[in-house]
């Protein structure tokens, strides 16, 4: 089985990648970065030289960038080795993570109607989990995912384990990849990668 190493800005998108990664008939390998958006900018050009040794799958968000993802990545990395495989989030993971309606529903323990139908067009999809936990009728999922009255936080002091356990153990990829395009081509791409024979 071929492996292939994590490029991860943070736990919730390493989450999501062990989740993909065997859907192609891989085996996740070692894991990078860990360490925020920046750090991980900061070290693509390195990783990208040490994709010709092994493929790297990478998974960042594209919050708060401007332009289209296909320009930003090109901009990130100009001479990016076709063994690499780099990937964006549209808006940010939770925009993955709340396609999967019926999944997110039940685990959020609320109705299915609101939540939103087309979550690559969310402009702050972050938010928008947080406003979906709200409404839950599990008075603990509301405190792990909600921030406390003048915290300043934007989330709840729980948030990124809380999605780390629903991508665990709830969350339903080819169902979320019916609804977000961003997944959908993510999946494809993962998918050649396994394909390739590389590794």
């Amino acid at each position: 089985m071929s492996v292939v190493d994590l490029l991860v800005e943070g736990a919730v998108e390493e989450a999501i990648l062990r989740r993909l990664v065997p859907e192609a008939g891989m085996r996740p390998g070692r894991v990078w970065g860990n360490k925020g958006r920046q750090y991980l900018i900061k070290q693509l050009p390195a990783f990208n030289r040490a994709a010709r040794h092994r493929p790297i799958l990478a998974l960042m968000d594209f919050e708060g960038t401007k332009g289209c993802v296909g320009d930003f990545i090109q901009r990130l990395l100009p001479d990016r080795d076709p063994r690499r495989c780099l990937r964006l989030a549209v808006r940010a993971s939770e925009a993955w993570l709340m396609a999967d309606t019926r999944g997110l529903a039940g685990y959020f323990r609320i109705s299915a109607d609101v939540v939103p139908r087309d979550t690559d067009s969310l402009v702050q999809p972050k938010l928008s989990m947080v406003e979906l936990a709200r409404r839950s009728r599990n008075p603990g999922l509301r405190r792990a995912l909600v921030p406390w009255p003048d915290s300043g936080a934007r989330v709840g002091p729980a948030y990124t384990s809380v999605l780390i356990d629903f991508v665990r153990n709830r969350w339903d990829p080819e169902a979320a990849a019916e609804v977000s395009p961003s997944l959908r081509r993510a999946l494809a791409a993962i998918r050649g990668l396994g394909n390739s024979g590389s590794g």
